[in-house]
């Protein structure tokens, strides 16, 4: 027989390892599900390479708007 004392630290020390198992199980699958989702959006963006241009073609466009004067942006020339 244990003290008392002495079975609680080692529940204690238990529950920590099970809950540490436990956060260490979530983050692979969280890391896993972002790199698949990330993998995806590299496929897609490699067929669709126009794709690329829509978040600041949105930005551009709710600026000249909200401003109401002329928007003129420098772009580097895209190579192939």
């Amino acid at each position: 027989m244990f003290p008392a004392d002495l079975k609680r630290a080692f529940a204690d020390v238990l529950k920590a390892k099970q809950e540490g198992q436990a956060a260490l199980e979530r983050a692979r699958g969280e890391s896993a599900s972002l790199s698949a989702n990330l993998a995806n959006a590299a496929r897609v963006l490699e067929g669709n390479p126009a794709l690329m241009n829509l978040p600041f073609d949105a930005v551009a466009l709710d600026l000249q708007q909200n401003a109401g004067n002329t928007l003129v942006l420098g772009l580097p020339a895209l190579c192939r």
